[in-house]
């Protein structure tokens, strides 16, 4: 596990990796990055992989939001964690789709409990790949690209969320099995949606955040309203 720590702050960084020495002695503390700026951090992410980053919101040159920004434009599935003095900073973070945000005077007492689950989501994700395979090779598709699966017959249409898509002859039933627990939703006898993408449910349509749109079968609306209230509830 790689974990970076950005702060222009010296002290602010090293009160993070203290307590990673003193309450997580399973993380080797080598592999604790520290950055002193969202520029430096984003030349390393460039060349380099990071699963964790606990990120200041306000840094002279470029601030923890605008970091956050880049950082979700080239890399976003890492799970970046705020930290900072002010709270007005925590709805940027929301809708950039931060993991948490932590207020500093209240950091030793909240981190034990959001590392935990920033740990959980980071093994979670790292089981959750589908393999696609097609005329006779395999490829590894990432569950969280995957925007909705469509059946044509006997035939799999993946769309992923750059609106790109990937097919195979397989039956529809035989992939909801293998992702029961991804977050996808049977909301019609020929479409899966991915939970963590559905923007609002109409009368016919589920639309998507990148407006785009399944349908939705009537008798599937309640069931649909359902699963996906649980598996917001639970942190999907």
């Amino acid at each position: 596990m790689k974990i970076a720590v950005c702060d222009d702050n010296h002290n602010d960084r090293l009160t993070i990796k203290q307590w990673f020495s003193a309450n997580r002695p399973e993380i080797n503390m080598n592999e604790i990055i520290e950055f002193s700026s969202g520029e430096e951090l984003l030349r390393y992410l460039w060349k380099n992989p990071l699963d964790i980053i606990f990120l200041d919101c306000q840094m002279d040159g470029l601030d923890g939001i605008s970091t956050t920004k880049k950082v979700r434009t080239d890399k976003g599935d890492i799970i970046v964690i705020l930290v900072s003095n002010y709270a007005e900073y925590a709805v940027h973070g929301y809708e950039l789709n931060v993991f948490r945000y932590i207020m500093k005077h209240d950091f030793q007492a909240k981190a034990g409990e959001v590392f935990e689950k920033a740990a959980l989501r980071l093994e979670q994700k790292i089981k959750k790949a589908y393999w696609l395979t097609a005329w006779g090779k395999s490829e590894k598709i990432d569950v969280d690209d995957i925007s909705y699966i469509e059946s044509r017959r006997n035939k799999i249409y993946i769309m992923l969320t750059n609106k790109s898509s990937h097919s195979q002859y397989t039956k529809l039933d035989s992939i909801e099995e293998n992702l029961k627990d991804c977050g996808f939703i049977r909301c019609h006898q020929s479409y899966l949606v991915n939970s963590r993408y559905v923007r609002r449910i109409e009368k016919n349509a589920i639309v998507l955040e990148n407006g785009g749109s399944v349908p939705i079968s009537r008798d599937m609306h309640k069931f649909v309203y359902d699963t996906l209230a649980v598996w917001i509830s639970e942190g999907g």
